[in-house]
């Protein structure tokens, strides 16, 4: 089977194939994935040498995570469904009950990661002049005012 083109025929075909045969709350395995994208199963045969096929296997599995990407974001879009990882399983269908949350959640979560990203980089410099010292100090207060901004949002969240 030949890797399936994202947009073709086969792509659309493939959005609404899943649409029509996943309900909320479902699995759709890594395997059935796979296959419907084309990706056939490597092996160490197929390739002259260890470090080929482990190159080949990366290859595959970013192949794999950018057509994950694209189906996640369009299936969103056109039917309205959001899959989200199952770590080793697959890609669960959210139910709309949940989706929502789910958002909030991953909003929560990515702007906490932003937060520890930007205060080490801010808390870890190396000595700058005064007139530096100073805008870099107004710049800190400006984030510490966005963070406690944040932190107040935070604590009014709905469950």
């Amino acid at each position: 089977m030949k890797q399936i083109e994202i947009g073709s025929d086969a792509w659309v075909s493939l959005l609404g194939e899943i649409a029509a045969n996943y309900s909320d709350g479902t699995l759709i395995p890594h395997e059935w994935l796979r296959q419907k994208f084309g990706l056939k199963e490597l092996s160490l045969d197929d390739f002259d040498t260890t470090e080929d096929f482990i190159e080949g296997l990366k290859r595959q599995q970013f192949t794999y995570m950018s057509m994950i990407d694209k189906l996640r974001w369009q299936l969103l879009e056109d039917e309205k469904m959001y899959i989200k990882n199952i770590v080793g399983d697959g890609y669960q269908i959210l139910q709309p009950k949940e989706q929502t949350k789910y958002g909030y959640d991953e909003f929560i979560r990515s702007v906490k990661k932003a937060i520890r990203e930007s205060d080490m980089i801010m808390n870890n410099v190396r000595s700058v002049p005064p007139e530096q010292q100073h805008k870099d100090n107004d710049l800190r207060a400006k984030c510490s005012i966005l963070k406690q901004m944040f932190n107040g949002i935070k604590a009014n969240r709905c469950v």
